[in-house]
């Protein structure tokens, strides 16, 4: 029975994403078609439109590449083909859940496979982590790109929408900072709140268990820091690779239209972007990703060929990782009943 329930979950969710996904490609279109529209659509190059859902899938292997170089430096070995199958499965999780978070629990469990749960999860937030570092220090060059329409645009709900995202990234990296520093604040509030659903005996046992496996957690970060520091830095390339590989994508989109790459604006606006995406509205951030984009590329892009840019866009970063990640998930736990 709670095996029903997950995959109607799973299903509703995939339903809803590419529900408000596809109405909001409606909206788009109905606002920015023309005559140079079909044009654009009938002169567009496939090469770059092949060369995209390469460099898309490349970035994956430098993502998987990443897990590797995180995992030896807490002593332990990831083969680079399961690296890439908890990738690609985490990717689906993340499409289907809001903010993208689904992704994380779903590298954490399969990498436990190989490493302690404590590695598994410093593993995972240090490569969460980086990635934060990266879009806090290319947001304020999408700022400054964007400054004039950001900060006089408040009424329609842009300036609104940045102010939530930065304030949820201030939240979570002070709740981070802090529960390393008391975790024991923490944990006595937990316990305090499961006393009253599961009873006093039931309560601590559990918190003993969170405990061991929370200062496990904050041990194996203190390693990171201490003796990993080559690894650190490979991840934190690997780091740049990836997000300059998927922020490539809509410049090759736009090539493939006829259209100058507007690398550095595309970079920019991306940033700001996916800080947007964090907000937790709907499943996979459909409907924030397609009218963001829309809002922050109209000021740079054409607007005849900007409804098939968002659409392009998001059949290869979005629908794409719903079709190869539902489908290396499936196999991934047909083999584990199988071993059963």
């Amino acid at each position: 029975m709670e095996k029903d329930r997950k995959v109607r979950y799973i299903k509703k969710s995939i339903a809803l994403g590419i529900l408000i996904s596809l109405s909001s490609f409606v909206v788009i279109l109905y606002l920015t078609v023309t005559e140079e529209t079909v044009k654009a659509l009938v002169t567009i190059h496939p090469g770059y439109l092949i060369a995209a859902i390469i460099v898309h899938i490349s970035a994956w292997v430098v993502w998987s590449v990443k897990l590797k170089v995180l995992t030896s430096a807490t002593g332990n070995r990831l083969r680079l083909v399961d690296a890439l199958k908890m990738v690609v499965a985490s990717v689906f999780a993340a499409a289907i859940t809001p903010s993208h978070v689904g992704g994380e629990p779903v590298r954490i469990y399969m990498l436990t496979k190989s490493v302690r749960i404590s590695d598994a999860t410093a593993i995972i937030f240090c490569e969460r982590f980086l990635d934060l570092i990266f879009l806090i220090l290319m947001a304020p060059l999408g700022l400054f790109i964007f400054k004039d329409y950001i900060f006089h645009s408040i009424n329609s709900g842009f300036f609104a929408f940045l102010c939530l995202a930065v304030l949820l990234v201030v939240i979570v990296l002070t709740l981070v900072v802090s529960l390393f520093r008391h975790p024991e604040w923490y944990l006595t509030g937990l316990y305090k709140l499961l006393r009253h659903i599961k009873g006093q005996d039931k309560a601590k046992n559990l918190i003993d268990m969170v405990r061991e496996n929370l200062y496990a957690f904050i041990t194996s970060m203190k390693m990171f820091i201490t003796q990993g520091r080559r690894e650190l830095i490979g991840a934190l390339i690997c780091t740049v690779i990836y997000w300059a590989m998927e922020f490539f994508i809509v410049s090759l989109i736009l090539m493939g239209l006829d259209s100058p790459p507007f690398i550095v604006h595309a970079f920019a606006a991306q940033a700001i972007l996916t800080l947007f995406v964090l907000i937790p509205l709907s499943p996979g951030g459909s409907g924030v990703a397609e009218f963001g984009f829309s809002a922050l590329f109209a000021l740079f892009v054409k607007s005849s060929i900007l409804g098939i840019v968002v659409i392009l866009w998001r059949l290869i970063t979005y629908y794409q990782n719903l079709a190869v990640g539902g489908v290396v998930g499936l196999s991934i736990l047909k083999a584990m009943n199988e071993k059963r």
